[in-house]
């Protein structure tokens, strides 16, 4: 048997599970990292390689377990999400919480503070609680713009900067934040986390830098299907940005977008099967174009985009209208950009 570490929540579980593997492998562990991912965790049992696991764990897989006991658990946000298959983002939740049911007070939660749902289950958890924070520097981790503190553990407080790392857009910081709580509470150095946040490089179709086209500058997160993934990404831009949004509709309500869309986007370019019903719900508030796919999406923003702009495929919704899934509508979107 060897230490889990078990990471879930609405987003951002695979690059933090990403994060907290290579952190780990720098402080020389031989670290299993898998789960939800890619490789199935049960690969990992019995096998003598391993001095640790690290898995994302996915609402789904969760409504099964039984004697699941990470001696870590994380749960990094709770978004609507799988509406399709859940009757309330309640349910929704209570599924990922099964993830600390079999913790006790030797077991360390990861909890995000600013998560309403998350922070009014918490007592909920019988394990010790750490928790990080955007907002509040009384967490045992806090963000001061992209420079990010971590107590708990042995020794001073860590204080690192982001700005350097490929780990940028708030979504990271708390991603970042998370990862380093888990590290502190597994003995890791300073340096160790240091090393492994500078040579860490973003999962593909995750806020992804694609290409910079007569001044317009696009990214690719495709793996943005839920209306909480599309809020972070436009937080992670000061403005001028033409976004693009659609797909197949999980049950997603678009209307709490608004406030953001009419501070930082400048036009909108809905498609897909989910392209009406955008425009139905937040249309009044941003200048709006609906076309029937991706294809079209990404000609009608390069049509609309100035210098300065940032065009940004954050659909919020599945892409089985068009594509097998997210990656494959990720690959798309780069190859139509690089043709413009």
């Amino acid at each position: 048997h060897v230490p889990l570490v078990a990471i879930t929540g609405t987003n951002g579980k695979s690059t933090t599970t990403v994060l907290v593997g290579e952190i780990l492998r720098a402080a020389g562990h031989r670290a299993f990292v898998g789960g939800n991912l890619g490789t199935p965790l049960i690969e990992a049992v019995d096998d003598p390689n391993w001095t640790i696991a690290v898995a994302e764990v996915s609402s789904f897989q969760l409504e099964w377990v039984e004697m699941f006991r990470p001696r870590v658990g994380v749960f990094l946000n709770l978004t609507p999400d799988h509406l399709d298959r859940y009757a309330d983002l309640d349910a929704y939740g209570e599924a990922k919480m099964r993830l600390f049911a079999r913790q006790d007070e030797r077991d360390v939660a990861v909890l995000n503070r600013d998560d309403p749902w998350i922070w009014s289950h918490r007592r909920e958890i019988r394990a010790v609680v750490r928790w990080f924070s955007l907002s509040s520097s009384a967490a045992d981790a806090f963000a001061d713009g992209t420079v990010v503190t971590v107590r708990g553990g042995p020794g001073s407080p860590w204080r690192m900067d982001l700005a350097p790392t490929a780990l940028q857009g708030v979504h990271n910081r708390e991603n970042a934040m998370a990862a380093l709580l888990v590290a502190r509470e597994l003995g890791v150095s300073m340096d160790a986390a240091s090393a492994a946040l500078a040579s860490v490089r973003p999962l593909p179709h995750r806020l992804e830098f694609v290409r910079e086209w007569h001044g317009v500058r696009f990214y690719d997160d495709s793996k943005g299907t839920n209306v909480g993934a599309v809020e972070k990404s436009l937080l992670s831009f000061p403005g001028k940005i033409v976004l693009l949004a659609g797909g197949y509709d999980k049950q997603g309500d678009f209307r709490s977008l608004v406030p953001l869309l009419r501070e930082r986007v400048r036009y909108a370019v809905f498609f897909g099967a989910a392209g009406p019903k955008w425009a139905q719900q937040v249309g009044a508030n941003v200048p709006h174009t609906v076309v029937s796919g991706l294809k079209e999406a990404v000609r009608e923003a390069a049509r609309v985009a100035n210098p300065g702009d940032v065009v940004l495929l954050s659909p919020g919704c599945a892409s089985f209208d068009e594509f097998t899934d997210y990656a494959d509508r990720g690959r798309a979107f780069r190859t139509w950009v690089e043709e413009l």
